[in-house]
């Protein structure tokens, strides 16, 4: 078209080249970018285009804008885009150069065009083709120019917020089913990190809703908090809304102040706001709790923990600890999964009044107050025998003055390189042995006549198992 650079290149309707000449119509395709939007709400959306030329205003006529097909270099007038007169708009498109014939001078006119971005961006096309027409192609009198390089679309969306993500149930990592977290209260805090793709969104409010698992979600369950974007929300369920034992399933939503996320997953837990009972009893047939010493010191013993009498079911093991009374200091041993009781084995490191303590341990990790047995160890009398080995028979003679004679044979080689004493058991008594002849093996035996069960290597300052 002549003149485009001051009347503009891009037209719409009936026009002519000169005066006399032959009229004929022109149209006018823009493919407008709309990647950015793809997938968001449209509040808002405005075409705007200068126009600088009408042929009249007198009486002014509107320009109208319509949603087409896309365009390619193939386009022509014989192979046009659909035009959908499904998504049209108009304006007032009284603008010409010079301000002539009534109208306003050169300006930018607008369309809503609300309905075609919203149809562009539910579709997540990257751009959308527009067309500018007359209303009325049969009269020169809607011929209008606009500026070709001017078209612009104003658009006001909104993303949806992302779903929230790395939920907790009162600290604890989502789980479901089986794997479900324990916790330790009636009101516990629910948490999740929420964010918005749209980083001049300020402020979000995500809500969290709970159910009883086989239940459904539901509107009166829930609570909310308000954060930043991004940053973590979390809220307590307020008491007296759960149940000591049960189990419940929660979501979560991020509200943008237009729009929700999508829900999140699902979390579940179950609420564990009771410590076990203690064992009901602790006893040992080694160590009694009579008052009376018995064993030694390293000579280990068998203790029997009774399950609770209520609830047993809910322990998963014991901790137990000797004399310190320490819990953190505690071992464990696994519950029986039969009658929920446990064994423990452990040797007294001091002769005279030990305690054991035994706390029951539940699934969620919550220990019961301490039950205790009270039992007392036999001290040491010193050896029951002593030999030299300078017989020339088979019997050694005692020199402690106890009695204790030792009969020798070959069935157990005593001799310890490089050690002069070491200490034997006879049966349950240590004797002190002298190894003055290394070549000689010899048979143990107490004043009953039973063989050794041990021996131990003389440190100086007791003996260790050899």
């Amino acid at each position: 078209m002549y003149n485009g650079k001051l009347v503009g290149s891009a037209g719409a309707g009936r026009t002519e080249d000169c005066s006399g000449c032959a009229d004929h119509i022109i149209r006018s395709l823009f493919r407008m970018d709309t990647t950015r939007v793809r997938g968001t709400h449209i509040l808002s959306a405005q075409f705007r285009v200068e126009q600088r030329w009408s042929w009249t205003c007198s009486p002014k006529t509107n320009a109208k804008l319509w949603m087409t097909g896309s365009i390619s270099s193939g386009t022509t007038w014989n192979k046009q885009p659909t035009w959908n007169s499904s998504y049209t708009a108009q304006s007032v498109g009284n603008r010409k150069y010079g301000s002539a014939h009534g109208c306003l001078g050169t300006g930018t006119i607008e369309f809503n065009v609300k309905s075609m971005v919203e149809s562009a961006a539910a579709s997540k096309w990257t751009n959308l083709t527009v067309g500018l027409r007359a209303i009325d192609e049969s009269t020169k009198n809607q011929w209008k120019r606009f500026n070709h390089s001017s078209p612009k679309l104003a658009i006001t969306f909104n993303t949806d917020p992302n779903a929230p993500g790395d939920r907790k149930s009162d600290n604890k990592n989502c789980a479901t089913g089986a794997s479900r977290p324990y916790v330790l209260t009636t009101t516990p805090t629910l948490a999740a990190k929420h964010s918005d793709p749209d980083l001049g969104q300020q402020a979000l409010t995500t809500w969290f809703y709970w159910w009883p698992v086989g239940g459904a979600r539901n509107e009166t369950n829930k609570v909310s908090h308000a954060a930043g974007n991004p940053s973590t929300a979390s809220k307590a369920i307020p008491s007296g809304k759960l149940t000591d034992g049960g189990s419940y399933v929660w979501q979560a939503r991020t509200w943008d102040g237009s729009h929700y996320s999508p829900w999140s997953g699902t979390c579940e837990f179950t609420v564990d706001a009771t410590a076990p009972q203690p064992a009901a009893e602790v006893d040992s047939s080694g160590y009694p709790d009579d008052g009376v010493p018995r064993g030694g010191v390293g000579l280990p013993g068998t203790f029997a923990v009774s399950p609770p009498t209520t609830r047993s079911y809910e322990v998963k093991e014991y901790a137990y600890s000797l004399d310190s009374g320490v819990l953190t200091a505690a071992k464990t041993v696994p519950a029986r999964t039969t009658d929920f009781g446990a064994s423990i084995t452990v040797a007294p490191l001091h002769d005279g009044v030990n305690v054991l303590y035994v706390w029951a341990k539940d699934h969620a990790g919550r220990f019961s107050t301490p039950v205790t047995h009270t039992f007392s160890v036999r001290g040491g009398s010193g050896p029951a025998a002593e030999w030299t080995f300078e017989e020339s028979g088979t019997t050694a003679t005692d020199v402690s003055g106890h009695s204790n004679a030792l009969t020798l044979g070959t069935s157990y080689n005593l001799s310890v390189a490089n050690l002069h004493t070491y200490y034997v058991m006879a049966g349950n008594t240590p004797v002190l042995v002298h190894n003055t002849n290394p070549g000689l093996r010899c048979t143990i035996t107490d004043t009953e006549g039973r063989p050794y069960a041990k021996a131990y290597q003389w440190s100086g300052s007791g003996f260790g198992g050899v």
